[in-house]
């Protein structure tokens, strides 16, 4: 059993997504060895790593991740993870735009650094699946193929309260 004083709140955000024209806020709770948390996030996805430079990847929505954690505070974690998001292609010659909502679990595993008064540092990696259609987009006879799978790593910085 726990009491309210081992339950720790969090709000965290992912500085990489900001620098690709996007937003990330999570929040969520830790207790004992357990974190769960929820939140919303935005993305443009970097030329360099799109499977067709003609188009512009931009997606946006909502996940939850569920983590177990090695030691109470800081340390390894594994875990899991959902999203809920609309990815817009667009080619850019042509000016169109296709939308298409994908589905994702999968998991994945970090570290998280605590460091004074409940600031810290998570660098984490996460291999998803999209259980969604997985079809390639074409438009104007321009064609992107959609992954399967996607590897993610990140980093969030947050605070405990």
């Amino acid at each position: 059993m726990f009491a309210y004083a081992d339950v720790d709140f969090f709000g965290e955000v992912d500085p990489l997504a900001y620098i690709v024209s996007g937003y990330s806020f999570h929040s969520g709770f830790q207790c004992q060895r357990y974190r769960a948390q929820a939140g919303i996030f935005s993305a443009e996805i970097p030329r360099a790593m799109s499977d067709n430079r003609n188009y512009t990847v931009q997606q946006y929505g909502y996940g939850f991740k569920v983590d177990y954690l090695l030691h109470s505070k800081d340390g390894w974690f594994a875990g899991i993870e959902y999203s809920s998001t609309t990815i817009s292609y667009r080619l850019r010659s042509a000016g169109m735009e296709k939308k298409r909502p994908a589905k994702l679990i999968g998991v994945r595993a970090g570290y998280q650094f605590i460091f004074t008064r409940g600031v810290y540092l998570t660098p984490w990696v996460g291999l998803m699946r999209n259980v969604s259609d997985t079809s390639a987009v074409v438009i104007s006879g321009e064609k992107y193929n959609v992954n399967t799978f996607v590897l993610f790593p990140t980093v969030h910085i947050g605070i405990q309260f």
